[in-house]
């Protein structure tokens, strides 16, 4: 498995319409992306930041989201542009599971 995580900074005021964008606009269309297998959005309101995690059956298929022009990465800025205070972090890398 291979995760990408994208840690956003909002504007003052907007992390709840920019999680809403993620939740019902941006997250779901991953779906659509060969290789996905799951999304996280964890949202810390006090500190106006939102953080995804998707997570991806190999490293090509998390590399096609981020790299692929016009790709899932590339339209989620462009849709969250007049929200952010700051330009995103991302990167990926393989993830390790531990269950209880």
């Amino acid at each position: 498995m291979y995760g990408m995580n994208v840690r956003v900074q909002i504007q003052t005021g907007k992390v709840d319409e920019a999680a809403k964008l993620l939740r019902e606009e941006i997250m779901p269309t991953a779906a659509n992306y060969q290789g996905f297998i799951q999304n996280f959005l964890i949202i810390d309101a006090p500190n106006n930041r939102l953080v995804t995690l998707s997570v991806w059956e190999s490293e090509s298929d998390a590399k096609a989201i981020y790299e692929d022009e016009g790709g899932l990465y590339q339209t989620a800025v462009a849709m969250l542009k007049p929200m952010l205070a700051a330009p995103p972090d991302a990167w990926m890398g393989p993830l390790t599971r531990v269950d209880k």
